[in-house]
């Protein structure tokens, strides 16, 4: 089983890494906080850096990459536990549902050192259908990996209350006129 001196964090921030998440990163030993990109299109470029980097220079077995949105909960230790080379917790998607419910989430992966180095690069594209998660998942399974969904992470959502007890996710709310 893995534990806190296996594992190299890798914290992709886009923006700021939220409280909740920077409060849990407190006692792990290995922590990285990486540039997020500055557009979605971006993103695979940003998390293949992150993987060549831990193949070629981290020293820790295990990878754990978690965007600056997430919020690890009691019930992402099994995620932490989980010896499947690549794994990743069920994690919320903006409308509540559950993302990727038939693969997995790029938000919030674990995957060990003999993954990322017998999965060719790159291991992130935006392909034609779906998006860099899938790209990643069908690529490790291609490869011989049988991807593990294991445990769950919370997700945040910046949102704008509107009169009325409804809101809107900050990317949804309207430009107003000047």
């Amino acid at each position: 089983m893995s534990g806190r001196t296996d594992i190299h964090v890798v914290v992709l921030a886009g923006r700021d890494v939220n409280p909740l998440l920077a409060r849990w990163l407190r006692p792990w030993p290995y922590v990285e906080i990486w540039p997020g990109a500055d557009c979605r299109h971006d993103i695979p470029k940003v998390r293949n850096d992150i993987f060549r980097w831990f193949r070629d220079e981290a020293l820790r077995p295990w990878l754990l990459m978690l965007d600056d949105d997430v919020v690890p909960v009691a019930q992402t230790a099994p995620l932490l536990a989980c010896e499947a080379d690549v794994a990743s917790p069920r994690i919320a998607a903006a409308g509540g549902r559950e993302a990727h419910p038939h693969t997995l989430s790029a938000a919030a992966v674990k995957v060990s050192r003999r993954a990322v180095e017998r999965i060719p690069e790159p291991w992130f594209r935006w392909p034609k259908r779906g998006c860099e998660c899938s790209f990643f998942f069908s690529k490790a399974y291609t490869h011989g990996f049988r991807p593990a969904k294991a445990g769950a992470i919370g997700h945040r959502f910046p949102v704008t209350v509107l009169p009325g007890r409804r809101f809107l996710f900050d990317r949804e709310v309207p430009c107003a006129p000047l």
